[in-house]
């Protein structure tokens, strides 16, 4: 097997999972967003082995590396689907791109969703969760552990 140098400064790597919107916010072992804990609108990016959420506007909320990290698997994340929680440096996180994919929908003048409500929801759904199964690919790429289950 041949051996590939890794890249220089002028070479160009395309990230592992692109900068995507999502929700991000501390979480209880069982995938429940804590109590008083703030849900912070933000940019995911798994790039060079490192996760990075960057909150809008541009205030770093963490950067580690993703072999620290590990999935935290809950009844909530195999409902949900759209969500990945994981543990970073001993604290929960939950990563949710489920209300990002909805507010990427296009909006009509007077407000309404275009495509009808119930059909705009199901494909938000759909983008999220094919936007999540991408996000655990690419941590599991990068060296992502493997998680511990929680109790509900």
């Amino acid at each position: 097997m041949a051996r590939t140098a890794p890249p220089t400064r002028g070479d160009s790597v395309a990230p592992a999972f692109p900068r995507q919107s999502c929700n991000v916010f501390p979480c209880q072992p069982n995938g429940r967003k804590k109590p008083g804990a703030d849900v912070t609108k933000s940019h995911v990016t798994v790039e060079n082995g490192t996760l990075t959420v960057i909150a809008v506007p541009d205030r770093p909320v963490l950067s580690c590396p993703v072999t620290k990290i590990s999935a935290l698997s809950s009844m909530i994340t195999k409902i949900a689907k759209a969500a990945t929680f994981l543990t970073i440096d001993g604290e929960d996180w939950g990563i949710d791109f489920q209300l990002s994919a909805t507010e990427e929908q296009p909006i009509m003048n007077d407000g309404l969703l275009t495509g009808g409500f119930v059909r705009t929801l199901k494909a938000a759904n759909k983008r999220a969760k094919k936007t999540n199964r991408a996000f655990r690919a690419a941590l599991e790429s990068e060296g992502m552990r493997p998680g511990r289950t929680a109790r509900q």
